[in-house]
């Protein structure tokens, strides 16, 4: 496992104690006036990089194998914060796009995406996930037949398998491009980990103007059939959790439909 920890420079530290408050595993303390390292810690930083974050000095940095650094620019960053209403307005007008333009999805827009889909949390912050672009016609073709000879053996979708074995795509919908996330197979969290990435996923494609639906049966065909992870080229101890199917949208939506209201409890 990469060694995890954090490094803090006294000369620019103020002793504000504000990496001590937000720190989730103990790992920093206060003496003397300065933020150090907590030489009793029982466990281990998971690099989360609140510390960092959040102090005005840029006093404390994680190092980690394969992590970069803290952006530089603080003031590019000030106004991250959306406007209420039309984050609310964006997130009713989203839509499980399942009619797609024949149009291909730019490579660039995709690693922008997954770029930013980096900061999606993760259970202890393991950052474990890995993805798989399919773009290719034939790639994808095999994609929708192995989906669809794993749903043929299902009795709840074996219907659906007919319809694809009579033509019509109801494994991918045409779609010129599909996404599935990996992670590990041994670890509880991953199925969570992977769900809460496409998520991000979904809404920054949306957000590109592009549109997506989820590939649960993409999921389901790849953790329970070898071959396809195989031919995934993924080891044994990874397995896909899910899948997005991706492109540029057939139709126009005007308005959001209507929805159940919402079903909440106070206590």
């Amino acid at each position: 496992m990469a060694i995890i920890r954090p490094c803090i420079d006294p000369a620019l530290c103020c002793g504000d104690g504000l990496c001590v408050a937000v720190c989730p595993t103990g790992s920093i303390v206060m003496d003397s006036g300065k933020a150090v390292l907590n030489p009793g810690l029982s466990r281990p930083c998971n690099g989360c990089g609140h510390c960092a974050a959040v102090c005005p000095r840029r006093a404390v940095s994680v190092e980690r194998e394969g992590q970069g650094d803290t952006p530089a620019d603080d003031a590019a960053w000030s106004a991250w914060r959306l406007e209420p209403a039309r984050l609310n307005a964006f997130l009713r007008m989203r839509r499980s796009v399942r009619e797609f333009k024949p149009d291909p999805v730019p490579r660039e827009v995709l690693e922008g995406v997954l770029d930013a889909a980096r900061y999606a949390p993760t259970a202890s912050n393991r950052q474990d996930l890995g993805w798989i672009v399919v773009q290719d016609r034939a790639a994808l073709r095999r994609l929708a037949d192995s989906i669809a000879a794993w749903a043929e053996g299902s009795p709840l979708y074996a219907a659906v398998a007919e319809e694809y074995r009579r033509g019509v795509d109801t494994m991918l919908r045409d779609a010129p491009c599909a996404l599935l996330v990996h992670s590990r197979r041994d670890f509880a969290m991953s199925g969570q980990d992977c769900g809460v990435a496409l998520t991000y996923v979904e809404l920054l494609l949306a957000a590109e103007g592009l549109g997506a639906c989820w590939s649960g049966l993409a999921g389901r065909a790849a953790l329970e059939r070898s071959d396809l992870l195989a031919w995934l080229g993924l080891p044994d101890d990874r397995a896909v959790y899910g899948g997005l199917m991706v492109g540029y949208p057939r139709y126009r939506y005007r308005r959001p439909p209507a929805r159940l209201a919402a079903r909440v409890e106070w206590l």
